[in-house]
C-alpha cells in the first residue's frame, strides 16, 4: 500500500482509490479538473468507475472537480502552499517516501 499517497487523498476519493494503491506495478496516478481519474499499471492506463472499479474505458467514471484538485493541492502542501511554493515553481512537490506530484496549471 502507498501510505504515504493515500494519506493525501480527499476523503471521498480515499475509498475509490484503496484496492488500486495495493496494485502490484502502479506507476503513476493522474488527477486532472473535468477528467477522470486515470492510473497507469505496469504500462497501460486506466480510469476509476464510481464504484471504485478500474476500466480501460473512461465510461462511467468519477470526474474530478476544480474544488477536489484544490484540496488534493492543500493536502500535499500540508495545508500551508506557501511553504510549498519553491517546489511547485519547479513543477513538483515531493511526498515523504520520495513519491513526486508533478503539478501544472494557472
Amino acid at each position: 500500500m502507498h501510505e504515504e499517497i493515500y494519506g493525501i487523498l480527499p476523503e471521498n476519493i480515499k475509498p475509490l482509490l484503496y484496492d488500486s494503491l495495493q496494485c502490484y506495478g502502479l506507476e503513476e496516478i493522474r488527477f486532472r479538473i473535468g477528467k477522470p481519474i486515470a492510473l497507469r499499471i505496469r504500462g497501460r492506463d486506466y480510469f476509476i468507475s464510481k464504484e471504485g472499479n478500474r476500466s480501460e474505458l473512461a465510461y462511467d467514471c468519477v470526474i474530478l472537480t476544480k474544488g477536489i484538485i484544490e484540496e488534493l493541492l492543500s493536502r500535499i502542501c500540508h495545508f500551508s502552499p506557501y511553504a510549498y511554493e519553491e517546489q511547485i515553481k519547479r513543477g513538483y512537490v515531493t511526498l515523504p517516501g520520495g513519491h513526486r506530484v508533478g503539478i501544472a496549471g494557472e
